[in-house]
């Protein structure tokens, strides 16, 4: 099997759409069997935004769970917020936009996380069919899919309604892996190669400080990050998908060399195809 996994498309307009278009139709003519998008389909969560993104699912026959995988990224959510800025990058040349920034994250409630939740899920949902969850999911989250006989994606939503302290810029995250840990244990997923989807990345503590500074790094925290990386470690997870942080890159985490792949450019282009058929996944990485 062949699995495209793409994140971060980030569709608020026809030409973000078109984009789209292009890398998908490129993907189905490499063959492309799924579609794992790890998040920030759309930009701030609008109808039509949403609108425009299943268009182009539907144009290529791919809005179905047999085609395709999503989970939700930071600004499928916070509506309230995203609709003034298109990254961290972007904020970062517009600092003068903070102010009223943390005044709409410091009135984001759970009720307004739970209603954009359902909203994606809404447009969402034929991919969710036949997919399964663990009896403490949260709106579905996490849930899994097997996709063949031997591989099966856990897609988590590692975005969470964390308070002004702890999400400064509403894009860190938090995963509840008593939940995950719950859905692992199904019966139906033993003997499988479990491949999970996160939105959030991760790299190690420093490393975005490193490359940027500490503001950057301060809006892109997975609060749980060692914790998260040892339980994948532990559960013998050799592959981790996700997005966020717009690079495109490959990299390993914890101390087994998990390999994780980072599609956050997938607005760009910029995408992973992964060969499922031998006992090493087979990796190619390709610019738009």
């Amino acid at each position: 099997m062949k699995i495209a996994h793409i994140s971060d498309i980030h569709v608020y307009n026809k030409k973000t759409a078109a984009a789209f278009a292009g890398l998908v139709s490129r993907a189905l003519s490499l063959g492309t069997d799924h579609f794992v998008i790890s998040g920030d389909l759309v930009n701030s969560g609008t109808d039509d935004e949403y609108r425009l993104l299943v268009s182009v699912l539907k144009d290529f026959d791919i809005y179905n769970s047999r085609m395709l995988s999503v989970i939700p990224g930071n600004h499928d959510l916070f509506t309230t917020v995203f609709g003034k800025v298109l990254s961290t990058d972007d904020l970062m040349k517009n600092k003068s936009l903070i102010p009223s920034l943390l005044s709409d994250i410091l009135r984001y409630s759970l009720n307004d996380y739970i209603r954009d939740l359902e909203k994606f899920n809404d447009y969402l949902h034929p991919a969710f069919e036949g997919s399964f969850c663990a009896g403490e999911s949260f709106y579905g989250y996490p849930h899994a899919k097997i996709l063949s006989g031997k591989v099966a994606v856990i897609c988590i939503d590692s975005n969470m309604p964390l308070g002004i302290r702890n999400n400064l810029f509403a894009s860190n995250g938090h995963i509840n892996l008593h939940r995950v840990e719950n859905l692992l244990s199904d019966p139906r997923l033993a003997g499988k190669t479990i491949i999970p989807v996160i939105h959030h990345c991760l790299y190690p503590m420093g490393e975005f400080k490193r490359r940027h500074d500490l503001i950057f790094e301060k809006s892109m925290i997975l609060h749980n990050r060692d914790q998260v990386t040892g339980f994948f470690e532990n559960h013998g997870i050799r592959l981790v998908l996700h997005g966020h942080y717009h690079v495109h890159e490959r990299y390993t985490a914890g101390s087994e060399g998990m390999v994780v792949l980072n599609s956050g450019r997938g607005y760009a282009g910029d995408w992973h195809l992964i060969d499922t058929g031998s006992d090493d996944f087979e990796i190619t990485s390709l610019r738009g």
